[in-house]
């Protein structure tokens, strides 16, 4: 008489012969820290931002953990307005001090970012004059000059490299 199989029993028979190369394993591995990674990052970095020991015992002892945190963190950092504690929330992972180097490079990116802006405004406003619109009321919109995007782009992308490179 026929035995009758679980789908189970059929698939483990299938995938008997079936091996992972170390490739994939470490794929797998790698995606198993990533998606990890982001757990912690969704529980500790999203508002209401808690920077304690909780968080730094999450990575504690991971060394690959914490760095995926840090750098998702790094990727993930609003330049133009960050959260309270974000950055303290950065250093508990980080497991040094870098609060001081992380606001400077804040800083030098609203330096940056204002000191062009300031210029492409001007710019803006001499070719507004040029066809005859003047005045005190004028305020150019920097978002439809050609070069704002691509230039906003570059500098937090060069921002958060030097963000990572805290780590």
């Amino acid at each position: 008489m026929a035995e009758i199989k679980s789908t189970w029993e059929l698939v483990k028979e299938k995938l008997e012969d079936i091996e992972i190369s170390p490739e994939e394993r470490e794929r797998f591995r790698k995606e198993k820290v990533r998606s990890r990674a982001m757990q912690v990052y969704n529980r500790y970095f999203r508002p209401p931002i808690r920077a304690g020991e909780e968080l730094k015992e999450a990575v504690r002892g991971d060394e690959e953990l914490r760095r995926e945190v840090f750098l998702l963190a790094a990727e993930q950092f609003p330049l133009d307005d960050p959260p309270e504690g974000y950055g303290e929330a950065m250093e508990a992972v980080a497991q040094r001090e870098i609060g001081d180097r992380l606001k400077e490079i804040v800083n030098e990116y609203r330096r940056e970012r204002e000191g062009k802006l300031r210029e492409i405004k001007e710019e803006m406003i001499v070719t507004l004059s040029s066809r005859g619109i003047k005045g005190d009321a004028i305020d150019p919109n920097p978002d439809a000059h050609p070069h704002w995007r691509g230039f906003l782009e570059e500098l937090q992308r060069r921002t958060k490299d030097r963000l990572k490179a805290l780590l």
